[in-house]
């Protein structure tokens, strides 16, 4: 699967345009990183709270994936790299 396949769909430059302004926790932030979530979920595979922590860490500890993100905004790797980890402490509650 391409990068370009993985994220059809998801408007990760609304993403782009909170990391210098906007704490990863940010509701806004969350809403974002659901859509994120359930593209996923819905696209791909089933996305559960351990899958996604996994993902999450692929932002910054995978070449590939950190440059992606750092070709678009410098930081942006991390800063989606926390919002999906606050993220998934919120669907492992239910």
């Amino acid at each position: 699967m391409s990068k370009k396949e993985m994220f059809e769909g998801f408007d990760e430059s609304r993403i782009e345009e909170y990391k210098k302004e906007v704490d990863p926790s940010d509701s806004e932030v969350q809403a974002l990183i659901e859509q994120h979530h359930k593209y996923i979920n819905d696209r791909f595979y089933t996305c559960t709270s351990q899958i996604y922590n996994g993902f999450a860490d692929l932002y910054v500890d995978d070449s590939r994936f950190e440059a992606y993100f750092e070709k678009r905004k410098t930081g942006l790797a991390e800063f989606m790299h926390k919002a999906m980890k606050i993220y998934r402490e919120k669907i492992s509650n239910f």
